[in-house]
């Protein structure tokens, strides 16, 4: 305990820091906030049942907690020296407080709002609303003076509805219609009419948000509430604020320094028990004496405001407001009224006869942790019901919304509020390239964007189903996609990230907070009431069984979409999502109106994680293929890592070089390719006398290039096909390769010799003469036709001396895939006799396109180009019979995996267990035996091949 004072308006404020270290020491990780209540024991007495005071917490920082006290703590040592533990306790007042409003609900017979109670619950009907206000201000029947000039024709038109009203009106204000504005004229217009209004709402931040908006206006308003949980702005109007400036303050402020004076001596008198426990009674009588002088100046200053504001919960007869008499409010107004739980809003509404209910029923509504309890109807808030009850006569909905791009306003408008909404011209066309800093591209210029996963293998994380989710490669996406926008200008905190599941917000954080520190990364529950001019959403759910989990709550996904100002980008798998209709319709939508792009177009910019199974997501399997030095030295991955533990989530950033560990041995096995690969290439540059050596990515991504240039869609899986057939042709054939890797370096240095001008530059393998720009594209174009002329040589004669370039594959594998009709046979020698036609090079690139869409299985002809399963051991594409490794030869290295992550998550004690470590009985296991044997049987006679009788 480092200080001890009387602040807060009369509360004992204790700050308490780390251990002996007089405040050097940062506290350590923690979950204390402002306005938690926590209970303080002297550690020497912290055992079950010990003597323990509670308090509510005033601030927090990085080295101390201070606690506000109502009641004395004389009961502890108040020795500065001495060690206390804190602890936060459960609040029970909120509970005891929802079910003394529904005991007073019994009685509601004899109260001021008898009669809206019976409408409310459908007893009693309407009454007809004022045909005419009148009140000061109303220059005519039907015009008012506005406080708020500014408020449109919706807003207006709420305002007089909720004025005319005798019993209840309905404010429904969906995403940025500016409904606290229409709450705050519909308070100011009723303080003009000499009404006395009690405004609540379920949080203390929708609360300050009122209080600050009627400030402006220049409202009495008094803010009810412990002041630790308070805005710093908002604590002048809090009744304690105003009790320390009334006129009785000086008197009051005489006790509290006399209770001070007396807690310095109780300090040190503490071995002196007779002046101990005198001192302790004169503490108790000034305790009382100030009691009672804040209780007559607190009933003062109550009577003549004109607004009291405080949370639902928080205007309690146990409070100060019972120091006022029942029938002293006219009317009450509860905004958020859609997110509180409804016996909270039977707290206010005790008060008066009259009340305004504002929200939005079609956002998420209060949390019920219980699924019992919610589906017995506690989810139903009051506004619902009500609306459900007495329909449109009560309600009135603002239409014009001031937040979305008009495109992103649409879906929801349509979907949810029937078409009505409209957006405001200062914000229907709006972009993120209209910002000062951002510049117009391909990313800012779009208001919808949808990055489909569908078919890229970016399935969800296999946990446990009473588990939140996680979807790695959505992730890695989202990364991305956030990198771009941050590249071009727009600025951390106006973007925000988004997920429904709570997993994947923490692989978020894991991903962007150590680089975007200013990056606000939150579940949807969590930014509702919130707008970012950027938000990027992951819906995570991809599995085969189709299944959207809580993604089924349209309010859920409404408030997730309406949070974006100026760009909306959906990370999900549209196949997946669109089992469900309210998706579906959102998938529908953002495929016309907005942008649609696959996960496969950031492969090049994003480490993607791709699962080779459906359902068991193995971590940290998959990593992106690193380019490699062809000068002969090593080169390291550049990865910036921050790594979690619970989650074993890696999130690469590529900054500085900094080497990898816990590598398992498929990451090994592909390392080594790699090496062997880059190995031969670099012999076969310095052959060619090509200068390659400061620009290592073109030989990685060289095949990479001429799959898009052709339509291609996979670019990694083609790149490191290529890889594994450079490295068989070249171990197989290395004699050829050196002769005529010197013919082809005598013609290159001849050809360079010629270049005509410094913009243009000769193809080493062609001759042609291209721009600069294009040549690299082109030389591996041209590598790539030598390298099919070669396979088709060594296919065609087999026995006869190879002259094609270095890059060639073996001809065993070629003729079993070649198709056996004679006129494709004519095609290759054709192809093979012509040197440079364009006819042979189209037919080639033909080629290559039908490989890259074919099954790799060697007797297999189905075709991958939509449906298709991407291999992470040979890196090849099969069709779905042929997908599993265990059937297309991979079962090596499937089992070697299998192996290392069943010694990584089973070894115990130096002992490898697997299973459950219980022997089966004999006749069990020959029982199993045998229908092994039978199915492993029909599996080999189904790979055999068909006799000439079959076909």
């Amino acid at each position: 305990m480092s200080e001890q004072s009387v602040g807060l308006y009369g509360r004992s404020l204790l700050t308490l820091r780390p251990g002996h270290a007089g405040g050097a020491r940062e506290l350590p990780s923690h979950t204390f906030t402002p306005g938690d209540i926590v209970g303080l024991t002297p550690s020497s007495e912290a055992r079950p049942g010990a003597t323990q005071v509670s308090g509510v917490v005033s601030y927090v920082t990085t080295t101390a907690i201070s606690v506000a006290f109502d009641e004395s703590i004389d009961v502890l040592s108040l020795d500065g020296d001495a060690l206390y533990n804190i602890v936060k306790l459960a609040n029970d007042v909120t509970y005891k407080r929802l079910k003394r409003a529904l005991k007073d609900l019994e009685t509601y017979e004899h109260t001021c709002s008898s009669h809206l109670v019976q409408v409310l619950f459908g007893e009693a009907e309407l009454s007809s609303p004022l045909t005419q206000l009148t009140f000061p201000g109303v220059t005519s029947a039907d015009t008012i003076d506005w406080c708020n000039p500014s408020l449109n024709e919706s807003q207006r038109e709420a305002v007089q509805f909720a004025l005319r009203q005798r019993e209840v009106a309905v404010i429904h204000g969906p995403p940025g219609t500016g409904k606290t504005t229409a709450v705050v004229e519909i308070i100011t217009q009723a303080v003009k009419q000499k009404l006395k209004v009690l405004a609540t709402a379920p949080s203390n931040v929708a609360v300050d948000n009122l209080v600050e908006r009627l400030a402006g206006y220049g409202i009495h308003a008094i803010r009810l509430g412990h002041p630790a949980r308070l805005q710093e702005g908002i604590k002048r109007f809090s009744l304690d604020a105003l009790l320390a400036g009334s006129d009785g303050a000086k008197i009051v402020q005489d006790v509290r320094k006399d209770m001070t004076k007396t807690l310095s001596q109780m300090k040190k008198c503490r071995g002196k028990a007779g002046e101990y426990q005198a001192l302790r009674q004169e503490m108790k009588h000034l305790r009382k004496e100030l009691r009672e002088r804040e209780e007559k100046a607190s009933l003062e200053i109550l009577a003549g405001a004109a607004v009291v504001l405080a949370t639902n919960t928080g205007a309690s007869p146990d409070g100060p407001l019972k120091l006022l008499p029942r029938k002293h409010f006219d009317l009450v107004v509860i905004d958020e009224c859609a997110q509180a739980l409804e016996v909270s809003c039977w707290i206010p509404l005790q008060y008066a006869g009259r009340c305004v209910l504002a929200g939005d029923h079609l956002q998420l509504p209060p949390t019920i942790i219980s699924h019992k309890a919610a589906a017995q109807g506690l989810s139903v808030s009051l506004m619902e019901r009500v609306i459900g009850l007495h329909g449109d006569q009560i309600v009135r909905m603002l239409t014009t919304q001031y937040r979305m791009h008009r495109d992103i306003m649409a879906w929801p408008s349509t979907e949810l509020y029937k078409g009505k909404l409209v957006a405001h011209e200062s914000v229907a066309s709006h972009l993120l390239c209209d910002l000062a800093p951002v510049e117009e591209n391909e990313d800012t210029a779009l208001p919808l964007l949808l990055v489909d996963t569908t078919g890229c293998d970016l399935w969800e994380m296999d946990v446990p189903s009473d588990q939140s989710k996680g979807n790695k490669g959505e992730a890695d996406l989202t990364r991305t996609h956030v990198e771009r926008l941050i590249q071009s200008g727009v600025c951390q905190e106006d973007i925000a990230v988004i997920s429904p599941y709570n997993l994947q917000v923490e692989l978020l954080r894991q991903h962007l907070s150590c680089k975007y520190p200013r990056l606000e990364i939150k579940s949807v529950d969590g930014f509702q009431g919130r707008e970012k001019e950027a938000v990027v959403i992951s819906l995570v759910r991809s599995n085969e069984n189709r299944e959207v989990g809580f993604l089924a709550e349209d309010r859920r996904i409404n408030v997730a979409i309406t949070r974006a100002r100026r760009h909306l980008a959906i990370i999900c798998d549209s196949e997946t999502v669109s089992h469900h209709k309210f998706l579906s319709s959102l998938m529908d939508y953002m495929s016309t109106q907005g942008e649609v792009r696959s996960a496969h177009q950031y492969s090049n910019d994003s480490e993607v994680t791709v699962s080779a199974d459906y359902s068991n997501v193995p971590v940290n399997v998959h990593r992106k293929q690193a380019p490699k030095e062809t000068s002969g030295s090593t080169q390291t991955k550049g990865a910036d890592t921050c790594t979690t533990e619970k989650d074993d989530v890696t999130a690469e950033v590529k900054q500085e070089p900094q080497p990898s560990e816990d590598v398992g041995p498929l990451e090994k096995k592909e390392e080594s390719d790699e090496s062997k690969t880059g190995t031969l290439l670099q012999n076969q540059q310095a052959v060619d006398g090509t200068q390659k050596a400061n620009n290592p990515t073109i030989e990685q991504d060289g095949s990479q290039q001429i799959s898009e240039s052709v339509g291609g869609t996979k670019p990694k899986r083609k790149r490191n096909r290529n890889r594994n057939k450079n490295k068989f042709s070249q171990e197989n054939i290395p004699n050829d390769n050196t002769e005529v890797n010197q013919k082809q370096t005598i013609t290159t240095e001849k050809e360079q010799t010629e270049t005509l001008a410094s913009n243009f530059a000769t193809c080493e393998h062609c001759g042609k003469e291209l721009p600069k720009p294009n040549l690299e594209l082109h030389t591996m174009h041209c590598r790539r036709v030598a390298e099919l002329k070669g396979k088709l040589q060594a296919a065609n004669a087999p026995r006869e001396k190879v002259q094609a370039p270095p890059k060639q594959a073996s001809s065993r594998q070629e003729n079993k895939r070649r198709p056996k009709s004679g006129k494709k046979k004519q095609g290759g020698r054709n192809l093979d006799e012509k040197e440079d036609g364009n006819d042979d090079f189209d037919a080639m690139l033909a080629r290559v396109v039908k490989e890259d869409h074919s099954c790799h299985y060697e007797r297999c002809k189905n075709s991958v180009a939509t449906v298709g399963q991407f291999c992470t051991y040979c890196r090849k594409l099969y069709c779905l019979s042929h997908h599993m490794p265990e059937v297309h030869g991979c079962g090596e290295d499937a089992h070697m995996e299998a192996r290392a992550r069943l010694s990584k998550d089973t070894i115990v004690e130096g002992k490898l267990y697997a299973g459950a470590q219980k022997k089966l009985k004999p006749e069990k296991r020959a029982y199993l035996q045998r229908k092994l044997d039978k199915k492993l049987s029909g599996m080999e006679e189904k790979r055999q091949p068909k006799r000439p009788s079959e076909k």
